[in-house]
């Protein structure tokens, strides 16, 4: 399976993850059948078609993420969770459907600066 989308850099997805491709097929069609809808390979792709997840992302095992997420940088995704909308930055989420556990550091500067040496670290291995 193909997914839109993009995944950043020191990035850790867990076994069985699941990253939902496009909407698979039109439910709208007005007289068509499920078996005969428009697949979503026969339209134009959408924001509602791709997955992005950042720099410095966790994603545990057995989780499943839907087509049309963000996950931002830092974010930690607990394992088992279904994520249904995006994940702010350095977040921590978890559960079905995944909600917002904690921040994974404490204040602005922290997050900064973690970003700052993450940086760092990418020029001097040209990772």
């Amino acid at each position: 399976m193909q997914v839109d989308g993009a995944i950043g850099d020191f990035v850790m997805i867990g076994m069985g993850v699941q990253i939902v491709n496009r909407v698979d097929h039109a439910i709208d069609e007005l007289g068509v059948p499920m078996l005969w809808s428009t697949w979503s390979g026969d339209r134009e792709q959408t924001d509602r078609d791709t997955v992005t997840i950042g720099t410095d992302v966790w994603i545990g095992g057995g989780s499943v993420v839907l087509s049309g997420i963000r996950i931002g940088d830092g974010a930690v995704v607990g394992a088992g969770s279904v994520v249904t909308r995006d994940v702010d930055d350095f977040s921590i989420v978890g559960g079905v459907p995944a909600r917002v556990l904690g921040k994974r550091f404490a204040d602005d500067g922290q997050r900064i600066e973690h970003l700052a040496r993450l940086s760092e670290l990418v020029q001097s291995r040209k990772v």
